[in-house]
């Protein structure tokens, strides 16, 4: 429905309702119309998730004081939202401030939005936090910021879980001595998670050595990681193992290895493409296109291979406009599933910085008995659209990079190149 539309007292009666449900589809339905009087209202909402959903969409228009008041909202994922989106704006007081956050969760997902601001002994703190959530999230968030001392305390942290992440998001740090030391350690569970995060860094004699481990669950580990490394004759003997579940997992990985079995490779479209990982593994990746009727649209997955979670969706966005800026929002019916909000939209950059778009989820449970868990931002890692090779090959003539430029002033190309120099920058 365009605004022209909307009776604006149909709006008014929406945000006043008693139904908090109802407000918060007002939020999400208008916020690109509403008076400065109704988004102050909406930002001081007496339900939480109406408040969420005010800061995730009015984010651009709001003013320093109600950014403040939202950076220190009793509810943490107010808190939690207000610093992803003001993470450019926010002074070295809230900086501080949200790095200190009573609530774990917070303190945790603010590390990847703060990272460029924090100080070094900011980045000590997190890293020695007594909740290995934090350690975790610091580790994987502040890599190319710890030195050689906090990387060594990294993966010697009491907290086992916290030891086998640091190996993964620490592994290009870590010397070849101190990649093989991690893969010969006496306990064979260790030596298993040492073969997932090392696996594109063993050399030849290290894969041949964890595919003959004397533990099954380290050779299965090997066919899993590294069948794509083995030689014919470790595929012969994978294949022929004593245990029954690396047999099993060699037939069902190694089968395919005469050329006239595999498929030829699908033609890649051209897609800003973003992926976004939970807590708990699951992750939400999407594909955002333009058709030929120059209509945004997108395809969406939600996976888990623990839960066994596996959906796909295919969206079409509207495009909506607030204080001057616009953004596309698509709202995704699941079949006995929560409903899903999905908006692609440009965050704040500071001065100079190229502009990147970014895909939010936002989840409705109604089966929630505590209204305060009904709505939910998705939290994880991630979440930034970036282009494909499709797009960057013709990107002068390709509509869904055109449309990103004129609608959203995003440029595919720009984007790719900034990244490259700040990875050389971090390099050096």
């Amino acid at each position: 429905m365009s605004a022209m539309k909307i009776d604006p007292a149909e709006i008014e009666a929406q945000l006043t309702s008693k139904d908090s449900v109802a407000r918060l589809e007002a939020v999400h339905n208008h916020a690109d119309i509403l008076t400065a009087q109704q988004v102050e209202r909406a930002l001081t909402d007496s339900d939480t998730n109406v408040r969420v959903f005010a800061v995730a969409g009015l984010s651009k228009s709001m003013d320093d004081v109600q950014v403040e008041r939202a950076l220190t909202d009793e509810y943490a994922p107010v808190r939690n939202i207000s610093v992803n989106r003001f993470a450019g704006r926010m002074n070295d007081a809230q900086v501080d401030r949200a790095l200190v956050d009573p609530d774990i969760q917070t303190r945790a997902s603010v590390l990847s939005d703060l990272a460029p601001r924090m100080r070094d002994q900011q980045v000590e703190n997190a890293l020695t936090d007594k909740e290995p959530t934090v350690r975790a999230e610091a580790t994987k968030s502040l890599v190319m910021r710890m030195n050689d001392a906090q990387v060594d305390r990294a993966l010697h942290d009491p907290d086992y879980r916290m030891r086998a992440q640091a190996l993964g998001s620490l592994s290009s740090r870590l010397s070849d001595e101190q990649v093989e030391k991690e893969l010969t350690i006496r306990n064979a569970a260790w030596r298993e998670v040492a073969t997932e995060r090392f696996a594109e860094r063993m050399n030849d004699t290290q894969v041949e050595r964890v595919l003959t481990d004397l533990q099954p669950e380290v050779r299965l580990a090997g066919v899993t990681y590294l069948h794509q490394r083995m030689t014919d004759a470790q595929v012969d003997r994978a294949v022929r193992d004593e245990d029954t579940d690396v047999q099993i997992a060699a037939e069902k990985m190694l089968s395919p290895r005469v050329a006239s079995q595999i498929p030829p490779p699908r033609e890649q479209l051209p897609r800003m493409e973003s992926a976004l990982k939970t807590p708990e593994s699951t992750w939400y990746s999407s594909g955002v296109y333009v058709d030929k009727e120059n209509q945004l649209k997108a395809t969406v997955r939600i996976s888990n291979k623990e839960s066994g979670v596996d959906e796909s969706h295919k969206v079409s966005f509207e495009e909506r406009v607030n204080n001057g800026d616009r953004y596309y929002s698509a709202k995704i019916e699941r079949e006995n599933k929560p409903t899903l909000y999905m908006n692609v939209q440009t965050p704040n950059v500071k001065a100079g910085e190229i502009r990147i778009a970014r895909a939010d989820f936002t989840e409705f449970h109604p089966e929630e008995q505590d209204k305060d868990k009904r709505f939910g931002r998705v939290q994880g890692q991630g979440g930034w659209l970036k282009p494909n090779e499709a797009i960057l090959k013709n990107a002068e003539n390709n509509r869904t990079a055109a449309f990103f430029r004129e609608k959203l002033d995003v440029d595919p190309v720009k984007q790719v190149e900034q990244s490259k120099v700040k990875a050389k920058g971090v390099e050096r």
